[in-house]
């Protein structure tokens, strides 16, 4: 088992906002966050890639890394950095604020039905994306 601990300046949320787009991005698969969303966890191929993620100070995260294969654990790096640094090539991920409508009373949404928000606190956080709100976050109607 491959094991690396990172630190890297930011927010919680930031971070895993970034690491959902990376995982998505880099074609890993059955991509989860946990109830409490303090760690991810994805697949690629055969082997399952585990991050945790912890507030180290002010500024800084420290992400905890486990991978079976080196090679799959460099390509998550990869893939987060390039999230990271290029934060206007995966501007489609995340949509405006005021399409963010958390109680359903906005008068332009379909229907009479229910709102579904998630429930961990973590991913409701604001991105630190100048465009808001993870476009998965939006609110889903059910009848």
């Amino acid at each position: 088992m491959n094991k690396q601990k990172l630190s890297a300046p930011g927010t919680l949320a930031q971070w895993i906002d970034a690491s959902e787009i990376a995982l998505d991005t880099g074609d890993f698969t059955k991509i989860k966050l946990n109830r409490q969303g303090d760690v991810m966890t994805a697949e690629y191929g055969a082997d399952t890639i585990s991050i945790r993620f912890a507030k180290k100070d002010q500024g800084h995260v420290l992400l905890r890394i486990e991978c079976d294969d080196e090679q799959v654990l460099e390509w998550y790096k990869f893939c987060v950095a390039d999230v990271i640094k290029n934060p206007e090539k995966f501007e489609d991920y995340y949509v405006e604020e005021e399409e963010f409508d958390p109680i359903g009373q906005n008068p332009l949404s379909p229907g009479p039905a229910a709102a579904v928000l998630p429930t961990d606190d973590a991913l409701g956080e604001d991105s630190g994306s100048p465009k808001g709100k993870l476009k998965r976050l939006l609110v889903k109607k059910w009848a």
